[in-house]
């Protein structure tokens, strides 16, 4: 039976799916995809192996299994499907990190959505008495499954960033905040003569840069410093990738302002969604960033408003094929 055409069912499936997430959070904090072969495990075997106890867990992959996660064989064992194998650690999607992510922290944070809204507080802070990024700093693990995820979504847009942009006009390219190095790592394969600084928080960059291959690596300067307060290098291209919407105005225009103080010649080059842009991507990470971290999507003009009150003209926009936008104000 379809719930199609009655909107009292449609939103009764809405409410009944916050369960889900949970439950994918609680099956990848156990590991469970990694645990179960190929060919199958009984419960027991799996409850020992994750050390639970078995009738709990049969419970939980019977409730997983209607949602296509994990399959009964039968004599109370199970076996994979794609949505479980997908959940692996080592799935190239980056489920398992985002999972663990957003049924940890995010989930919480989630519960402070109205208080968000009444205050304009960002629910994290007032649930985990920090800030996000403050908080990831106190949590390592948390922190490093974070970075992956986003590794995960900068894997996934970087090829349609590359598709979009030309990057050749640079012969160094300084990537703000920009993680284990995924879209730097792209945009030099493409520009074998340019080279890179990767710049981010010194417990985000290592000597190991893990994304950067042989080659881009021996191009490219670690740079672990606060973006925000400390001398950016100079560079022919500053690019911020998903890092304003993590910020309100007046944070973003200081860092556009960093930018334009460090080289004033150069351009910036900022990858974000757009609210006037194509599907609702960008209207749900909006509601994210009010929860999260107090930062926000933008439209076009709002991005552009940011633009020249650092001082800057106005940005040539490019979309890409997927959720991004290409936006390049172009130095003096």
């Amino acid at each position: 039976m379809t719930n199609q055409g009655d909107p009292a069912a449609q939103l009764a499936t809405m409410l009944d799916g916050f369960r889900i997430p949970q439950c994918l959070y609680v099956a990848c904090q156990l590991n469970l995809a990694a645990l179960v072969p190929t060919t199958g495990l009984e419960t027991d075997a799996i409850a020992q192996l994750a050390n639970v106890h078995p009738d709990p867990l049969r419970r939980l992959l019977r409730a997983l299994a209607t949602v296509g996660v994990f399959r009964p064989t039968g004599d109370d064992a199970w076996t994979h499907t794609p949505g479980s194998e997908a959940l692996d650690p080592e799935h190239p999607a980056g489920l398992h990190d985002r999972a663990i992510g957003l049924g940890s922290l995010a989930w919480a944070s989630w519960g402070g959505l109205l208080g968000a809204v009444q205050t304009g507080t960002p629910a994290f802070d007032t649930v985990h008495g920090a800030p996000f990024f403050e908080v990831l700093q106190g949590q390592p693990e948390l922190a490093a499954a974070f970075g992956r995820t986003m590794s995960s979504w900068t894997r996934q847009t970087a090829r349609d960033v590359i598709a979009t942009f030309a990057f050749d006009a640079y012969g160094h390219v300084a990537d703000i905040g920009g993680g284990h190095g995924i879209l730097l790592d792209a945009i030099l394969i493409a520009t074998p003569s340019a080279r890179g600084t990767l710049v981010d928080r010194p417990e985000v960059i290592s000597a190991k840069a893990p994304a950067l291959g042989d080659a881009q690596r021996s191009r490219t300067t670690l740079s672990a410093l606060d973006a925000f307060n400390d001398p950016l290098p100079c560079a022919d291209a500053y690019l911020l990738s998903w890092i304003l919407h993590d910020w309100d105005d007046e944070r973003c225009v200081h860092l556009l302002s960093r930018c334009v103080q460090a080289n004033p010649r150069a351009d910036i080059v900022v990858v974000e969604m757009l609210l006037d842009g194509p599907g609702p991507a960008a209207t749900w990470f909006d509601l994210e960033m009010l929860v999260q971290t107090g930062g926000r999507e933008r439209t076009t003009a709002e991005f552009q408003a940011l633009f020249q009150a650092a001082g800057r003209e106005a940005a040539e926009v490019r979309h890409t094929p997927g959720t991004h936008a290409v936006l390049c104000s172009r130095g003096g």
